[in-house]
């Protein structure tokens, strides 16, 4: 059986800062003298940080350490939300181009999405005409140009990427089509398929 650190348990339940030192160790079972701090994100316990040492002397690298376990930890949850979006808008656009049935793990996913898919739909491919860029750019790209737009990007093959489009007819494609056109100077390999 695993012994748990009573000072981490502590901090992960109060969010609070522990110290601990040879005055409160036996309130602490399994821990050493030293600086328990919470690694929060969205005002939630995500990990507990401890640092072995004289508290005094270990005060100031804790409150550094903390921040940059914040800050890590940020980054990487962040950019797991993401690239699960990304992974989950391939799939949902794989499925609709497939003409897969509606069943209850695809419309789970489309329940996941910002908006509401429907139809029409449109598809617009862009092609690049050389690897100049990270794979993983261009849909960030894209999100970055039709923000808060109801679309779908993703990377559909081998240098192509889809934009699928919903709730739209011909007329409402042609902003995004221009917007796209308006921005070849920053993908000058691209061409519309």
């Amino acid at each position: 059986m695993e012994n748990i650190h009573e000072g981490a348990l502590y901090v992960a339940q109060t969010k609070e800062t522990l110290i601990i030192n040879e005055e409160n160790i036996a309130l602490y079972p399994n821990t050493k003298p030293g600086i328990n701090m919470p690694i929060m994100y969205q005002d939630e316990v995500v990990g507990v940080i401890g640092i072995t040492g004289n508290s005094e002397d270990m005060l100031e690298i804790a409150n550094l350490v903390q921040l940059t376990t914040e800050i890590m930890a940020h980054q990487a949850i962040v950019e797991s939300k993401s690239e699960w979006q990304r992974k989950n808008n391939d799939y949902i656009f794989e499925a609709l181009v497939h003409g897969s049935k509606l069943d209850g793990a695809l419309n789970e996913r489309i329940q996941k999405l910002p908006f509401t898919l429907s139809s029409p739909f449109q598809v617009i491919l862009v092609s690049l005409n050389e690897a100049s860029y990270a794979e993983n750019t261009i849909p960030f790209f894209f999100e970055d140009l039709f923000y808060k737009q109801p679309i779908l990007a993703g990377h559909s093959q081998l240098q192509e990427y889809y934009i699928l489009l919903t709730n739209c007819g011909e007329q409402n494609s042609r902003p995004i089509i221009k917007a796209l056109r308006k921005q070849k100077q920053k993908l000058p390999s691209f061409k519309l398929v």
